[in-house]
């Protein structure tokens, strides 16, 4: 069908989760009343497609003219970020980087469970502390400390469903939680790193957002829960990562 082909290019394409880490990066935004950040939104977008991209194929695709319109777009937009906000991008691009670039005996792919650590960390960096680097808000405050606590738990638990598609063909050098704890022990570490996520938001946060971070934390463990080795395409890449999207709609839509 047209639009099953439609859906598979978005998601091959890594336009699905670079929207997903923007739409966070919203989400954040929001919820401290800022101003959109529009350099660091447009700089976050574009550096999600191209290092996605680098970080599946170990290469950028230069053949293609939109490859270089867009790392045009986000040249241009990081130079109208702060130097905060720049520091934080070259960041996340260097972590990225490193964890796919080749060492003399390997690479940091093959430490023990690194993979998971270095994603979450880098879209923290790119949707808690990027956006709020162009506003007035201290980085290091306690309600963005406590944001950002909440979104690394919730984007490790939201990367175990591709761990799970993924544990037959991984390698087991790789450490990912399925290929070293099997399938059954990874969903219960990810639920009890939900319910962490859950426990920040009843202690921090008010009856309204509460809920929406509840239908967010729920949709993520049933997906979890239901994750197998034989997923659909459309599974991790369509619905699991859709779940940003959804929050960022609920939060921006609470009055």
């Amino acid at each position: 069908m047209k639009y099953k082909g439609v859906l598979l290019f978005l998601i091959r394409e890594n336009i699905i989760v670079a929207t997903a880490v923007t739409a966070l990066a919203i989400s954040t935004l929001h919820l401290f009343h800022q101003p959109m950040a529009y350099a660091a939104l447009c700089s976050l977008w574009v550096g999600t497609i191209l290092s996605y991209s680098l970080a599946k194929e170990g290469q950028l695709r230069y053949d293609h003219p939109c490859w270089w319109v867009l790392a045009a777009i986000a040249c241009g937009a990081f130079l109208f970020l702060s130097k905060v906000g720049q520091g934080l991008l070259l960041l996340s691009g260097l972590l990225s980087m490193a964890y796919n670039a080749p060492y003399r005996w390997a690479n940091l792919r093959h430490l023990p469970f690194l993979k998971v650590l270095i994603v979450a960390l880098c879209w923290v960096l790119g949707s808690v502390y990027l956006p709020l680097s162009e506003t007035p808000i201290p980085l290091f405050s306690k309600p963005v400390s406590l944001l950002a606590l909440q979104y690394f738990l919730w984007v490790v638990v939201l990367i175990l469903p591709f761990d799970i598609r993924d544990r037959s063909s991984d390698a087991a050098s790789l450490y990912t939680l399925p290929t070293a704890l099997g399938t059954v022990k990874t969903k219960v570490i990810g639920s009890f790193l939900m319910l962490l996520y859950m426990c920040i938001a009843y202690r921090s946060y008010p009856l309204s957002l509460l809920l929406r971070q509840g239908i967010a934390a729920f949709l993520t463990l049933i997906l979890l829960l239901c994750a197998h080795e034989r997923q659909s395409p459309l599974y991790s890449g369509l619905w699991v990562e859709s779940i940003p999207i959804v929050y960022t709609f609920l939060v921006t839509n609470d009055e």
